[in-house]
């Protein structure tokens, strides 16, 4: 997974495996959740296919705890499981 600031401040996260794009629609569709049920989350606002590399457009928060939520997204896509298991760690 690669991460690159845009120039309006959000930032684009794109996997490296095309094959892997039904991360994407979990990681989004996880984000919007916890969001809508109260909880601070970054905002997902689109998702993308850039070179055929999948991503999403999302909100830059620190009180997200970014790097936090990077990791856990990353140790959920290593255990098979969706992105959302591991929201409670933010």
């Amino acid at each position: 997974m690669d991460i690159y600031e845009l120039p309006d401040g959000k930032l684009l996260r794109l996997l490296r495996k095309p094959e892997d794009a039904f991360l994407v629609s979990y990681e989004v569709t996880a984000l919007r959740t916890v969001r809508a049920n109260g909880l601070h989350a970054p905002e997902a606002y689109e998702e993308v296919n850039l070179d055929g590399r999948p991503g999403f457009i999302m909100e830059r928060s620190e009180k997200a705890r970014l790097v936090r939520y990077i990791a856990c997204c990353a140790r959920a896509q290593k255990s098979g499981r969706p992105a959302a298991a591991w929201y409670r760690f933010l």
